[in-house]
């Protein structure tokens, strides 16, 4: 659902169709699992994601993007509900619950502080809040969504009050007791189902370009003087952070964490009074050359593909002729039908590998385990260049070449071990391959 959620804001509606169509499958077997406890949830649970479900494909059949966006929104909220709700509450929230609580001591300090008109206390606890969140975020996040979408909102909120010139007090009192409220409920497992909302998902926008977008937008409103606008956007920008940060985090670590500081930063030049509307506009403008580059698409043809086959394959075919010539030369007919029947093998195992590859790809939904993935196939593929530059290399003249070509050919057939053949042809397509 995630990868539909992300194509249909990109426009790309086939691919999230058929995403929705896998979900269906998967779904159609999930939904008659039975729960060990919560069957009453469960059940709720399971119609709220069926009629997302139906929702959404019926949305992905027509062409309008933003109602589709919607529909898979609702569809994400509702399968993250679901999750919960048959995992049960216990199980699926211990890890979040005892983050949230290492967040409470230092919120209800800030809190307390602020009640009393002492700021300085106020934001010194409120910075033990922000440098501890980089701690707890990621439990918080796995368990509960919409709790940690909501949490990353409030934070931020505070500190856009306070950081505000002159400093609102009363809005940073309301934000700080609604981010001491829900760590409370959450912490102590009170929290009623439904009762937070996934706030990034509703807010409309699902992906890099829509934030790119919506910056770009706030960035004419601050130029034409629409501060109030601007804050209405920066605030719709820091509420969808949370379902793009992942993919800036993978992208450019540092690009996140400078984003992270600079949407409150712009927010809280916004809302001063006078704005700062020279400082608000300088900061937006670095956002958005930060996001530029990651929402940079890259496309290729299928010459790019053709051209990478035919330069490795001429190397490949280098080692397969002079086996060829050689046993020719010697008159083994046998011998050719092995060679012939190694590369054939080598062939079949380099599109066997390709296969496997591209299904891990693509069940690896998840950017970290992507990268991941991508990583170590490219640390493999700088460690056969290696190998085969270095081999290349060493057959580099006539003599050296035609010495290696005669003691793997000539050393079969004089031993009579055709396998041997097999093996080397085989092995120069599958390297190659």
């Amino acid at each position: 659902v995630g990868s539909a959620l992300v194509e249909a804001g990109q426009g790309k509606l086939a691919e999230a169709t058929k995403d929705v169509a896998e979900f269906r499958q998967l779904w159609d077997s999930a939904s008659t699992l039975e729960p060990e406890q919560n069957a009453d949830q469960v059940d709720t649970a399971v119609s709220s994601v069926s009629d997302a479900l139906s929702k959404a494909e019926q949305e992905l059949s027509g062409n309008d993007s933003d109602a589709a966006k919607k529909a898979l929104a609702d569809l994400a909220r509702a399968t993250n509900q679901y999750i919960e709700a048959f995992q049960g509450a216990e199980e699926s929230s211990g890890a979040g619950r005892k983050a949230a609580e290492k967040l409470l001591p230092d919120a209800r300090k800030s809190l307390s502080a602020m009640e009393q008109g002492d700021w300085t206390q106020a934001e010194l606890a409120y910075k033990r809040i922000v440098t501890a969140w980089k701690s707890t975020e990621a439990p918080i996040r796995q368990d509960h969504f919409g709790v940690y979408s909501q949490l990353e909102k409030d934070i931020s909120l505070v500190r856009i009050s306070m950081q505000a010139e002159p400093r609102k007090e009363e809005q940073a009192t309301e934000r700080m007791q609604d981010l001491v409220t829900l760590l409370t409920d959450y912490s102590a497992g009170t929290l009623k189902e439904g009762e937070v909302e996934d706030a990034a998902a509703s807010s409309g926008a699902s992906s890099l370009s829509d934030l790119l977008k919506l910056l770009e937008q706030i960035q004419q409103q601050i130029q034409a003087g629409d501060t109030i606008s601007a804050a209405t956007g920066l605030e719709q920008f820091i509420v969808a952070w949370p379902l793009v940060e992942g993919q800036v985090q993978i992208s450019s670590p540092a690009s996140y964490t400078a984003i992270e500081n600079e949407m409150a930063e712009a927010s809280g030049y916004v809302v001063s009074n006078p704005p700062n509307t020279a400082k608000a506009a300088e900061v937006v403008s670095r956002m958005i050359n930060r996001l530029e580059p990651l929402t940079a698409t890259t496309s290729y043809t299928a010459w790019d593909s053709a051209l990478i086959l035919l330069r490795e394959g001429l190397e490949a075919i280098l080692v397969l002729a002079a086996l060829l010539a050689y046993a020719k030369k010697s008159g083994e007919t046998t011998a050719r039908r092995w060679i012939w029947a190694g590369a054939g093998s080598g062939l079949l195992l380099s599109a066997a590998l390709a296969i496997v590859l591209s299904l891990t790809l693509a069940v690896a939904s998840s950017g970290s385990t992507r990268e991941m993935i991508e990583g170590y196939t490219g640390l493999a593929a700088v460690v056969l260049m290696l190998t085969v530059g270095q081999w290349m290399h060493s057959k580099s003249n006539t003599r050296s070449w035609n010495s290696y070509v005669q003691r793997q050919v000539g050393g079969a057939l004089a031993r009579g071990s055709l396998w041997s053949l097999f093996a080397v042809a085989g092995l120069a397509i599958l390297r190659e391959g």
